[in-house]
């Protein structure tokens, strides 16, 4: 199962600490046919994948939150070939073998979108 988690971050010192230490648990530890993508803001006009973080063209606001991701997804579903798309923070922590033996039940065989629906000021 190809696996990309998509982790929203932003540049403040808190959020930074926390990615790191997802960096260093269990972002280092997942199956090599799995991904961790870092999601940040950038000033760019155009969407760029650096290593393992994806700049994309919106501001670096919480208010913005939703059009980031809106433009990551996007971005990952015309670059990248996966089974399931995680859109997480640098807050979570995941055991990926408990996570791995939940998305193999039969519920999720099928198209699924699973999470909260929101509403975005940009288009």
């Amino acid at each position: 199962m190809r696996v990309i988690f998509l982790v929203i971050a932003s540049q403040d010192p808190v959020h930074q600490a926390d990615l790191e230490v997802q960096r260093l648990t269990w972002a280092s530890s997942i199956p090599s046919d799995s991904r961790v993508i870092w999601l940040r803001g950038s000033e760019s006009s155009v969407a760029k994948l650096s290593d393992c973080t994806l700049y994309v063209p919106c501001l670096e606001l919480y208010t913005n939150i939703l059009e980031k991701t809106i433009l990551g997804i996007r971005f990952i579903l015309e670059n990248f070939d996966f089974d399931i798309l995680i859109r997480t923070n640098v807050s979570t922590y995941f055991d990926f073998d408990r996570l791995s033996r939940e998305l193999n039940r039969k519920f999720y065989t099928e198209s699924f979108v699973g999470g909260y629906i929101d509403k975005t000021n940009g288009k």
